[in-house]
């Protein structure tokens, strides 16, 4: 089963009043939990939200399974897993498409197939992947190990020899299936750190073969025991129409900072709002045996126990992947390195991630 956690906010205590000069006034109001009219000028809505942030799948209490109900995959090293990085976890312009296994800071861990196959694509670059392998399976997927220090055996052999035909070191080879094939368990490469690499770790990935989109790895087998509640460290709001105003957050703060731990957070200062806003919140996951910072897998947020939004991050379209930056706040992003989810979606957002709510934003 998935881990959900809440973040209780009591928002919106909010209105905007206009004195005798037309001029327009933020006005802080008691809580109270119904909408009513002050005088004529003055509007008030108190809602309260709960944001869950759902953490990924838990190894030590959900057995793992294929989407054909069985899993059969197992772990690409003989060593722990323990994860530098997981599936969907924000990335510059982009969503993670798998996972970053730690290679216990050395290279030359053997590198194995996870399950009967053929490897369908070779490329060696000094970019991105660096060495990689794509491997098919019988059901439908296909896995990618990249970063790979060398090649070996069989295939190792098979992509030296198709490097010299070619004449170049970097190439981009699809083997005739079959030719290649490999069993569960086999060694085929050892890890490295070549391409776009910033330490020895593995990438692995899982794609579906027929559209190369790319899966949650831990839905396929891979337990990584997750015990630890996301963290939740802020909420925004925008406006969201030209009538909607947001109140100016606390003195130097870029969001309303949440306080709490082991999954239940407070704001200590209520926002305050007009009109139709949107909301993001500052929400990442950590594993039980790496203090790295990672995604969540899913965000839903209700207004007096209804669900106004949704977004489930289990897919990555990498012909989509770009628009990860109307996802998140792309300012913060980049400039603070800071992971503010949008709960709304932007004009022209493509991502295929949300939810059926018909309503954008809170009003």
């Amino acid at each position: 089963m998935t881990k959900a956690y809440s973040l209780n906010l009591t928002v919106l205590a909010v209105a905007l009043g206009t004195d005798s000069l037309g001029t327009t006034h933020p006005i802080d109001l008691p809580t109270m939990s119904a909408r009513r009219p002050l005088n004529p000028t003055v509007s008030l809505q108190i809602c309260r939200f709960t944001i869950l942030a759902f953490s990924t799948l838990n190894g030590s209490e959900t057995r793992a399974q294929s989407s054909e109900g069985t899993s059969r995959y197992i772990a690409p090293m003989d060593i722990p897993v323990e994860l530098s990085g997981n599936f969907m976890e924000p990335r510059s312009d982009h969503f993670h498409s798998g996972l970053d296994i730690r290679t216990q800071g050395r290279e030359g861990i053997p590198v194995k197939a996870v399950a009967d196959g053929w490897v369908s694509r070779i490329k060696i670059s000094p970019w991105g992947y660096g060495k990689a392998v794509y491997i098919d399976h019988a059901d439908g997927h296909t896995t990618v190990y990249g970063h790979l220090q060398q090649l070996t055996g069989r295939v190792g052999e098979a992509c030296l020899d198709h490097q010299y035909r070619q004449k170049d070191f970097s190439i981009d080879w699809t083997p005739e299936k079959g030719a290649l094939s490999l069993k569960q368990g086999e060694v085929f490469a050892l890890s490295g750190n070549t391409g776009g690499s910033g330490g020895p770790h593995l990438h692995f990935e899982v794609r579906r073969t027929g559209d190369q989109m790319a899966l949650d790895p831990e839905v396929h087998g891979f337990a990584v025991p997750d015990r630890v509640p996301p963290e939740i460290h802020g909420v925004r709001l925008y406006p969201l129409t030209d009538s909607s105003r947001c109140a100016p957050y606390p003195e130097k703060a870029v969001g309303y900072a949440a306080h709490g731990a082991s999954g239940q957070y407070t704001l200590k200062v209520t926002p305050m709002a007009f009109g139709t806003v949107g909301l993001a919140v500052n929400t990442f996951d950590r594993y039980d045996n790496g203090g790295a910072k990672c995604g969540v897998r899913m965000i839903e947020v209700f207004v007096d126990s209804i669900r106004h939004f949704s977004t489930t991050l289990d897919h990555v379209d990498f012909n989509l992947n770009r628009y990860c930056n109307a996802h998140m706040d792309y300012g913060l992003s980049k400039a603070q390195k800071m992971d503010y989810h949008r709960c709304f979606r932007q004009p022209n957002n493509k991502l295929r991630i949300y939810g059926k709510e018909p309503k954008e934003g809170l009003s």
